[in-house]
């Protein structure tokens, strides 16, 4: 964006890095049950093997992706308009002010409505749309609902597009 562009990280970010962690120590699990079977001499099958890998790869791949959420994930408001880059930076949207339609915030969750389709800023992005896998005519800015309620996020918008903030207080 611009050089008079802010950029939001995501609200919850040690939340997110806690469920990082905890996603790689849940990986670790069948480590205790894999010693508890080796020193009670029981054989272990190649199923189970298996079994723990496949289980191994599960959590460790969670575990990546909400570390890479946790640290990449942000929201840049610039005078051309908003881009959001979230969910592990792997899907990210933009668009300028004037498509933006309307503004809805409840306690936990934040959308632009648009009025046509954002414009996918990753390869990731351009795929979900082609796929309808997500609304093209919404943004999802639940991950800095946060910033919105203390007012930081609130007052950039009331600086960019005030008339759809008058008609959210009404």
């Amino acid at each position: 964006m611009t050089s008079s562009s802010k950029t939001y990280p995501i609200a919850r970010k040690k939340s997110a890095l806690l469920l990082s962690w905890a996603c790689l120590l849940f990986s670790l699990i069948p480590f205790i049950g894999v010693g508890l079977d080796l020193s009670s001499g029981k054989r272990i099958g190649f199923d189970y093997i298996i079994t723990i890998a496949f289980w191994i790869l599960i959590w460790a791949i969670f575990s990546f992706v909400f570390r890479r959420w946790a640290m990449t994930a942000k929201l840049t408001i610039s005078p051309n308009g908003v881009e959001c880059d979230d969910i592990a930076s792997l899907v990210g949207f933009s668009t300028n002010w004037e498509n933006i339609r309307s503004v809805e915030a409840s306690k936990m969750r934040l959308f632009l409505l648009l009025e046509k389709p954002s414009t996918p800023i990753t390869k990731l992005g351009k795929w979900a749309s082609k796929s309808s896998l997500v609304r093209p005519d919404i943004i999802d800015l639940s991950s800095f609902i946060e910033h919105w309620k203390d007012g930081e996020l609130k007052s950039d918008f009331a600086k960019y597009v005030p008339h759809l903030l008058q008609s959210e207080s009404r």
